[in-house]
């Protein structure tokens, strides 16, 4: 039986515990979190225990895992306290705000020898799974360009996110997903040149972002967290190649909270025929966290959602923020 603690009872926190309770031989043993009332929520939603701080959880707790689904500023320190104890490390995205930090959990996480995975979603959501198959796999022949969005309304499941110095803006909190995603598929970056808009606190919270990457491949991504009220969450892939080309689109609510009522398409646009082929019924975060989990069992360091790949993300993410204030294309 593998033992978990989830630090953070928020919107994430949830949804892990949620595919966490899903697996067999794996206990959620606790809940940490900033506010009594939701941490004590979580609790009694999943019939386990609460606890104010990740030190109280590790002295009350004989855990396995430290899924950590706080906000990007508390990274470090989390990870340093999870490491010391010896445990594996799941880490919600981005892996940090800058690169001073991520180099610290780099050295962190060698230093105590302990496993750690990012949670980059895409590497694990069927739609974007069956678009690198196809893409790696030659069915569009050589991939010229690409485009990538997410978009929603300011978000209301974490009021940090407005605040720079806690959330990095929108470069990272919603599009380093698609950044990691599009590196995963075309290799390393060579250039970035953003611009867009920065709210009151001088966050970026709405970017236009052209990323051209070694292979020759240019992305343009478009991120924002400023639509309007009643605007639904929006996800969006297109890739064109020689031989072909495909689209993903994908509309919800306010956020993932109602996959359900999702509208979404996956389409490969090949000899002149639509078709829509067939995909993994297997949700993306129950993916994500399983493949995690096997990889705890098996005593192997995960191959995806590494401290390479999730610093490549980030130093792309930070490079479109430096764009847009500079005015100037970045190099990666």
């Amino acid at each position: 039986m593998l033992k978990v603690g989830i630090i953070g009872s928020g919107f994430m926190g949830l949804t892990h515990g949620n595919a966490y309770k899903q697996l067999e031989d794996v206990e959620i043993a606790g809940f940490v979190g900033a506010g009594e009332a939701n941490r004590r929520k979580r609790a009694q939603e999943f019939n386990t225990r609460e606890y104010p701080s990740l030190d109280a959880l590790l002295d009350a707790e004989d855990v396995d895992i430290i899924d950590i689904c706080t906000p990007s500023h508390l990274n470090v320190p989390m990870v340093q306290t999870a490491a010391a104890a010896g445990k594996a490390i799941l880490l919600e995205k981005p892996v940090a705000l800058n690169l001073d930090e991520a180099e610290q959990i780099r050295d962190i996480v060698h230093s105590r020898g302990v496993t750690l995975m990012v949670a980059h979603l895409l590497r694990f959501w069927p739609e974007y799974v069956k678009a690198r198959e196809l893409v790696a796999g030659g069915q569009l022949g050589t991939p010229r360009l690409a485009s990538a969005a997410r978009i929603c309304q300011p978000p209301d499941w974490a009021t940090w996110y407005p605040d720079p110095a806690r959330s990095g803006g929108v470069a990272l909190v919603l599009l380093v997903h698609d950044i990691d995603f599009c590196n995963w598929l075309f290799g390393a970056p060579r250039e970035v040149t953003a611009a867009g808009h920065q709210n009151a606190l001088g966050a970026w919270d709405d970017l236009h972002i052209l990323v051209r990457y070694h292979s020759g491949v240019s992305v343009s991504f478009r991120g924002s967290m400023i639509m309007p009220a009643g605007y639904p969450f929006t996800m969006q892939l297109r890739v064109r190649g020689d031989d072909g080309g495909l689209e993903y689109i994908f509309r919800a609510g306010v956020n993932l909270e109602d996959p359900g009522s999702a509208q979404s398409e996956f389409t490969l646009y090949k000899d002149g025929v639509p078709t829509h082929p067939e995909l993994s019924t297997v949700d993306g975060y129950l993916g994500e966290i399983s493949y995690f989990v096997e990889c705890v069992r098996a005593g192997r360091a995960p191959e995806l959602g590494t401290i390479e790949e999730s610093t490549l993300a980030l130093r792309t993410a930070l490079a479109a923020n430096e764009s847009a204030a500079s005015g100037k294309p970045v190099a990666v």
